[in-house]
């Protein structure tokens, strides 16, 4: 017997079953109670607050902290989208895993050559680092920056939590 929940259905919600098997005069029932489990999310990112491109070599560090209260493990991106308070033309749409790539059309499902982390069954806290070239365009500039959990068991990527931030950059 296969259950598909909807996936509108909130974390935490319960639900039981009854099933019932007969034979003849013969007949079994037991209850089931099932509880939706949260997906993966993001619990901690960091990076560099004021990055020097001179001593990081132009290259900004993040390091994501993951939860996966699931019962399998999964396969996990983080989408960051960042832009310039000054200059807006300046932004940059990675999807980062073991190595960074630039995002394809707005979609990591569509992103050739992604690098997923696999994070454990059941991991409370599971940290993965990265790192991301910065061009010197966006010198004396303050960017801002979404990060977006991705995650899959398949194939599918889903997306999680958020979280947002800021950096400046000097020369």
């Amino acid at each position: 017997m296969t259950v598909f929940i909807s996936s509108t259905i909130s974390p935490g919600t319960s639900f039981t079953f009854t099933v019932t098997g007969t034979s003849g005069a013969l007949s079994h029932s037991v209850s089931i109670t099932v509880k939706v489990k949260p997906p993966p999310s993001l619990t901690k990112l960091s990076w560099t607050n004021h990055l020097s491109l001179s001593k990081s070599s132009n290259v900004q560090s993040w390091t994501a902290t993951v939860t996966n209260p699931l019962s399998t493990s999964v396969s996990v991106v983080v989408r960051i989208v960042g832009a310039s308070a000054t200059n807006p033309a300046n932004s940059f749409d990675i999807t980062c895993g073991v190595t960074c790539v630039n995002t394809a059309g707005g979609d990591v499902n569509n992103t050739p050559g992604l690098t997923p982390v696999s994070v454990a069954a059941g991991a409370a806290s599971f940290s993965f680092s990265f790192s991301q070239p910065i061009s010197s365009s966006f010198v004396n500039q303050k960017i801002s920056f979404t990060a977006t959990l991705y995650w899959t068991n398949g194939t599918v990527y889903s997306s999680s939590n958020s979280k947002s931030g800021t950096f400046n950059v000097t020369p």
